[in-house]
């Protein structure tokens, strides 16, 4: 047993307290100095208990077992050896002793607890999901040794082939051993299967059109063999052929024409029958190049953009005109289009997941975007509190909300088992938006269904619209779909209502198990203007029912094969039900600024006259160029993020316009309008280089000349998703970007805050791999350079070692130092109890405890003849068990004649008390 003190320097204290009770003992008279020396001996024990305990003192104890945390490399390099390591840690288990512990953990690009420590020997199974496209042996070995608890030492056995994509796992090896931490490394080789990878793929970051830029390719082969290669181009296939391969490394080399401007994604994927990895089959590589601008238009209806497209084509600019469903899906092909133009699209025709790309294109990447109006339009078009609305000049939302006559809505919800997850969670937040689309003198009613309706909200008007808004978000699944109750429950709860306007939405995705009469429920609804639209939510629902009763109510049906859309097609059912979104009084716009450069010439002969518009209302900072007689936004205009949004609330037919299509200055309006929108990136350079240390992403970019502002990185996937990124200075014009990355395309845009203002001075494309994990080994794994590791086979012979005595002895730290402060508290009760009692009445007692005299004690025994006699034994017994409690009297000692009780003579005792009265006087 050994005492360790953790914080020695709290000894010191002993010294300043061994001063303060010398110096209280040398001041001392002689009458107290046994007092003070009881009471001096009691601080300073106890101020040597809290000085002690202070110090964090521990008591070791030696161990008589031994603790072994399994460290075992699963990622996808080790796949092949997951038996083996099962069947060594069984044969070592055998092998330990009862009272030895182990655990065992399993690594990935995480590690995770297969078993805690324990002493009982289970089957080793490995059931914990690792994500093995990485292997951080470091993460592993740092779980394992947090699993000694109390400061405990043991041993840590790690199974694996040494390559690690990231984390440094031989320091941590190192900082253990030097704690006491001992740790086996049991080595695997590398297996090499027949496999083909495909390592590399080059193509330079920018090219030009015209320009017949190179394709670099480079194999890895464990075998000869022929193999079948693809290169495709934004996915369209330009090489499809056949290449021989040699063992080891093989490069080739193509060519391409570029003849289009934007970005261009190259993937390249080989196939091979006796592949045994695909993981390594297929690599990705972007390259830019910059030529005239591209605009895209997405018409809500065919043909109903021709004259916008007719204005473009006539001042040049490449225009292309696609339908909702072919609106990009992917960054890099969204990036192509220098502005995206919505020309009376419906916002329910648009996933949420294209808004929300189209958004951070503009915002992050500097790209322009244009609505036009329209009866799909803006409000109409379903777009309230959509990413839509977020990257335009104007709200959704209307001015003068008291003139829209009263409405009563009603929205009636399935919540059976199949709309669970997903689409219940949409229905639900799409209702509790719709209620801010309402005024509190509105109606509202909800009603959710699964074999039978459920009132969730009754109708009345909405006085409280967040209590309303937290009871539909508390619809949960339930069980079948019986859509007739809850319809004919909705419309007697809107029959005899007082509001002008009366709607009901219908959602389900399901079939109802049993019909009813329809018709006559809507007809003797239409006699009081009551209209149904539907919705039918994925390939199971009843669609020629629910088209039927849209149809039969006078509403609109909607096949929804995307529920993120649900959002949508409620705000714009309700808003269509008011149908006060559009303003059809012929007017003339008025002009209240020139915020786009050029429009003062186009304006200056005056503006054609207008039929129509949607009602918008204005955002904050932005600018109005054109308004109506109402002083409704007809053309506004904003900055938003890096790119330029544009508001145009009438349509582009000429049903709305007028006579603006037909105007001799409506292409040079269109022209003006879309070139403001087009990116004004400043002409930066740089050179970029990649680095990549499994997830973790380092990119070098240096400029070709200083920059004084400071710059901000945004990098983002293909899918639009924004990836946490920072941007760190290295020296004047050299920057290091660092994210965590996963295998993809990214891009990364740099612009620099001036004021005010942030501008877009650099952006670009490039592609991550597939992990390091997957590359063919070539080379000796650097942890076994680092330390010399064991090989499985030697632990097949050796089982047991490795539950081998430690060659440092394991000990158990056990605290003392709450101990210590006990005793401390007790003596200092102790010494309390003497300054207030004083020690000789303590003496006294004690004495007479230990005060022992010889007494005699009576017993009866049995002699040999069986009679009894009556023994006398003499014993030790103190005074006052004797006294048996009796008060034991002084013994009365006669006082001498003419002396005092102490036996002096009275005379010399007067005459020693004269004596003493005259020295006091003498010192006064």
């Amino acid at each position: 047993m050994d005492l360790n003190i953790s914080n020695p320097l709290f000894l010191v204290a002993f010294i300043p307290i061994a001063v303060i009770i010398l110096l209280t003992l040398r001041k001392t008279n002689k009458e107290q100095i046994k007092h003070i020396k009881a009471i001096s001996l009691i601080r300073f024990i106890v101020f040597t208990l809290i000085i002690l305990s202070l110090s964090q003192p521990t008591i070791l104890l030696s161990q008589q077992h031994e603790k072994v945390v399994f460290v075992v490399d699963r990622s996808a390099s080790m796949k092949f050896h997951e038996r083996d390591i099962q069947q060594l840690l069984t044969r070592s288990l055998a092998e330990k002793d009862v009272n030895d512990e182990y655990s065992i953990v399993s690594v990935g690009a995480e590690a995770a607890i297969e078993s805690s420590m324990t002493k009982n020997h289970t089957d080793v199974d490995f059931r914990t999901e690792i994500q093995a496209d990485d292997s951080n042996l470091e993460k592993g070995i740092e779980l394992g040794a947090s699993l000694f608890s109390g400061g405990q030492k043991g041993r840590i056995v790690l199974f694996t082939d040494g390559y690690e994509t990231e984390g440094n796992v031989a320091r941590e090896i190192e900082l253990l051993e030097k704690k006491g931490v001992e740790v086996d490394i049991i080595s695997f080789p590398p297996i090499r299967t027949t496999d083909v990878a495909l390592t590399k793929l080059s193509v330079p970051h920018t090219s030009y059109l015209g320009e017949n830029t190179s394709v670099q390719i480079q194999v890895d082969s464990t075998i000869d063999t022929t193999t079948r290669l693809r290169i495709q181009l934004n996915s369209e296939t330009i090489i499809d052929e056949e290449i021989e391969l040699q063992s080891g490394i093989n490069e080739f080399m193509f060519t391409n024409l570029i003849e289009e401007e934007g970005y261009h994604l190259f993937e390249a994927e080989i196939f091979q029958p006796q592949d045994t990895i695909s993981e390594n089959n297929r690599q990705m590589a972007v390259s830019y190049s910059k030529g005239e601008p591209n605009v895209l238009i997405v018409e809500g209806k065919q043909d109903e953009s021709i004259n916008l497209y007719n204005a473009l084509s006539a001042a040049q600019i490449d225009t292309k005109v696609v339908s909702p469903d072919y609106i990009p899906s992917t960054l890099s092909s969204l990036l192509e289009y220098e502005t995206v133009i919505f020309a009376n699209v419906s916002g329910t025709d648009v996933s949420q997941a294209k808004m929300d790309l189209i958004e951070v294109a503009v915002k992050e990447y500097g790209k322009g975007f244009i609505m036009t109006g329209g009866e799909s339009s803006f409000g109409l078009g379903g777009y309230f509190e959509t990413s839509i609305e977020q990257l335009l000049p104007v709200s959704m939302d209307i001015k003068g909300k008291k003139e829209i006559p009263s409405l009563a809505l009603m929205i009636v919800v399935d919540r059976s088992g199949s709309m669970q997850g997903q689409k219940l969670d949409l229905a639900k937040e799409a209702a509790a938006r719709t209620v801010s689309l309402l005024r509190e003198q509105d109606y509202l009613g909800v009603i959710a269904f699964d074999d039978q309706p459920w009132e969730i909200v009754k109708t009345a008007p909405i006085k409280d619209k967040k209590a309303v808004e937290e009871k539909i978000r508390t619809i949960s699944g339930g069980g079948g779909t019986n859509i007739y109750p809850a319809l004919e429950e909705a419309y007697d709860q809107m029959l005899g209502n007082a509001a002008k306007r009366k709607h009901i939405i219908l959602l389900t995705d399901g079939q109802s198990a049993v019909n009813g009469n329809y018709s006559a429920l809507i007809q003797k609804g239409l006699e009081e203007n009551i209209t149904l639209s539907t919705v039918a939510i994925g390939r199971d629902s009843d669609r020629f029912l629910l088209q039927a009763l849209a149809e039969e109510g006078t509403g609109r049906y909607y096949d929804v094969m995307d529920a993120t859309v649900i959002p949508s097609i409620l705000s714009r059912e309700t808003v269509m039900a008011t149908k006060t979104y559009i303003e059809d009084q012929p007017f003339y716009p008025t002009i209240t600024r020139y915020a786009i450069e050029g429009l003062a010439s186009t304006f200056g002969n005056g503006i054609p006259q207008m039929n129509a518009y949607i009602a918008v209302s204005e955002k904050d900072k932005a600018q109005t160029i054109l308004i109506s007689e109402k002083d409704d936004p007809i053309l506004s205009v904003w900055q938003y993020g890096l790119g330029r949004t544009v508001a145009f609330t009438s349509d582009v037919t000429g049903k709305w316009s007028g006579h603006w299509p037909s105007w001799d200055k409506w292409s040079d309006f269109w022209v003006r309008t879309i070139n403001w929108t087009f990116p004004n990136a400043e002409a930066s350079t740089f050179q970029m280089d990649i680095k990549r240390e499994g997830s973790q992403v380092e990119v070098n970019l240096l400029a070709s000349e200083p920059i004084l502002e400071p710059l901000i990185a945004t990098v983002t996937k293909n899918d639009g998703s924004k990836v946490d990124a920072t941007i760190q200075p290295v020296r004047p014009g050299e920057y290091k970007v660092k994210f965590q990355g996963e295998q993809g395309i990214h891009f990364i845009q740099l612009s620099k805050q001036s004021e005010d203002v942030q501008s877009s001075i650099f952006h670009a494309g490039f592609a991550l791999g597939y992990s390091e994990e997957f590359i063919i080994p070539l080379k000796e794994a650097n942890l076994f350079k680092e330390k010399q590791p064991m090989s499985s086979e030697e632990l097949t012979k050796s089982p047991e070692s490795i539950f081998r005595p430690l060659e440092k002895k394991l000990q158990d730290e056990i605290s003392i130092q709450s101990s210590l402060l006990v005793v401390a508290f007790l003596l200092f009760l102790v010494e309390l109890t003497i300054r207030r009692f004083g020690v000789p009445q303590w003496k006294v007692k004690l004495s007479k405890w230990l005060t022992w005299e010889k007494v005699k004690e009576k017993r009866k025994v049995t002699t040999s003849n069986g009679k009894k006699q009556d023994i006398y034994s003499v014993k030790e017994k103190s005074v006052h068990e004797k006294d048996e409690g009796k008060t034991r009297q002084p013994k009365q000692v006669p006082v001498p004649k003419g002396k005092d009780k102490n036996n002096v003579p009275k005379e010399e005792r007067s005459s020693q008390m004269d004596r003493l009265l005259s020295a006091k006087k003498k010192r006064r």
